[in-house]
């Protein structure tokens, strides 16, 4: 116990102030003071009368339970009566005591951790020492375990438990409350808050070979909350991750072998060549599937991520530097993400790279994943899914540094055509635009207007009587094809 948990116990046993100086150290023993007894000991507090003028010349900040006034503000201290005293001793003595027979039990509970037993069981007697109930929940809080031990009383999490899962709404407040920048680096507790649940939480980190992986999330029962939690649950972290580490009881946690394809994108030249030789062969028709999260956070990508698993069991899925990444030959994932509404409600942007066969073609393929949702949100497609495949032309303008050269291939007639719909209120580029991507059809391009086929044959009329370009010469055509890519570069109109 640190000298503010000790000074908290005693004010609500008996009368008594409290100052709080330069420190607040952890106390783990008392002592009685004699004459000339030097106060050098940062983990002990001193009970009895001091000279205060021996206070003031001391360079140290000792913790002391007097009965003197007076005391220079930089000491912790508790003043207390004479007639008080033996109160505050019986408060000290009893606090002592209690955190004492904690430490046993504790140690007890860890000792378990290194029998036979499983994780479950762990969790209930662990959820028993702390007398709260407990939820394991890993990054993307996917609910691993809880404690039956002691009941989940708050409706919200029983509801999650029993879904399996945290709510994407949850995950989205938890990124606004508790940043993955701002948690703690170590299994330190913080305190979790939720609008839509009355009990008060902490949570604390579990980390495998220094790697967050995990939530332990105490739940108050309604009971509150004391200082005895918040110095217990993270230790009960620590021999959790050791237990998990140790026993493999969550593969998907303490496995990391996406490494390797983490080395080919973010290593050396000698790691990549390493590397290479140790990948398996992938199949024909792999391809690289990015997607960017909405708010950058790690509960969000986790969820991403824990979406994607259960989603596509079995292929490669991995965060890499706020983005998910999807090693894949499955050709039905594209139409599985662009389905779920819960998934894309996370994801600001999904690019999907071309086919690849080999490991060392995977670093390409993953800048061509993030090249086709940039040239999709340049060109202005309102999609979310964007393939590279339907960009190629883009990439290629995107490289020609000569913007004049790209200006002066674009086609005169769409120049006439935008002066017309300018003076006339009319559609004529859109309408040549959708006619060529529609393989020069008058008819589908009416059914994807939405225009009768005579109003379609009259302004295919008007476009050649304004532009007079022949639309049945292939050169023609493919220039005015072209002039529109480059418009959507350029947007010159």
């Amino acid at each position: 116990m640190n000298f503010e948990e000790i000074a908290e116990i005693m004010k609500k046993s008996c009368n008594c102030s409290i100052n709080v100086g330069n420190s607040n150290p952890e106390l783990t023993h008392f002592s009685f003071l004699s004459d000339g007894m030097p106060l050098d000991d940062p983990s002990c507090l001193y009970i009895g009368k001091v000279d205060t003028d021996t206070i003031r010349e001391t360079e140290k900040s000792p913790c002391i339970l007097t009965t003197t006034k007076g005391l220079p503000e930089n000491i912790s201290f508790i003043y207390t009566t004479d007639k008080e005293m033996m109160n505050c001793m019986n408060a000290l003595t009893s606090a002592f005591f209690r955190a004492t027979d904690h430490e046993s039990r504790f140690r007890h509970l860890k000792e378990l951790s290194k029998e036979n037993i499983s994780i479950t069981e762990l969790i209930n007697k662990s959820a028993l020492f702390l007398d709260r109930s407990i939820v394991l929940a890993d990054l993307g809080f996917k609910v691993l375990a809880h404690s039956t031990s002691v009941s989940i009383t708050d409706p919200l999490w029983q509801r999650y438990i029993e879904k399996g899962s945290c709510t994407f709404e949850f995950i989205n407040a938890m990124n606004e409350l508790m940043p993955a920048q701002s948690l703690p680096k170590t299994s330190a507790c913080f305190q979790v808050t939720c609008t839509s649940s009355t009990e008060e939480k902490l949570a604390s980190q579990l980390f495998i070979e220094n790697r967050p992986v995990a939530y332990l999330v105490l739940l108050d029962n309604n009971r509150g909350l004391t200082s005895f939690h918040k110095t217990y649950l993270p230790k009960i972290s620590e021999f959790l991750s050791a237990f998990i580490n140790i026993h493999n009881t969550y593969p998907d946690l303490s496995k990391d072998d996406t490494d390797m394809y983490i080395k080919l994108l973010d290593g050396s030249e000698e790691d990549l060549k390493s590397t290479e030789k140790m990948l398996p062969k992938l199949p024909e028709h792999t391809f690289c599937v990015v997607l960017k999260p909405i708010h950058h956070s790690r509960h969000e990508l986790f969820f991403i991520k824990r979406t994607l698993d259960s989603m596509i069991p079995g292929n490669t899925i991995f965060i890499f530097r706020e983005l998910v990444v999807v090693i894949s030959s499955y050709v039905g994932i594209i139409g599985d993400i662009e389905n779920n509404d819960e998934l894309l409600k996370n994801v600001s942007d999904v690019g999907i790279s071309p086919e690849f066969n080999s490991a060392s073609l995977f670093p390409q393929s993953f800048q061509y994943a993030q090249e086709a949702y940039r040239i999709g949100k340049q060109i202005g497609n309102p999609s979310k899914v964007h393939r590279y495949e339907d960009y190629r032309f883009y990439h290629l303008l995107n490289h020609v540094s000569d913007i004049s050269l790209l200006q002066s291939y674009i086609h005169p007639a769409l120049y006439k055509l935008h002066r017309y719909d300018l003076e006339h209120d009319s559609d004529l580029v859109e309408t040549l635009k959708v006619f060529l991507s529609l393989s020069c059809s008058i008819k589908d391009t009416a059914d994807a207007l939405f225009l009768h086929r005579n109003t379609m044959n009259y302004r295919m009329t008007k476009i050649t009587e304004i532009t007079d370009i022949d639309l049945n010469d292939a050169a023609t055509v493919f220039r005015l094809q072209c002039s529109y890519q480059i418009n959507g570069i350029l947007h010159l109109f």
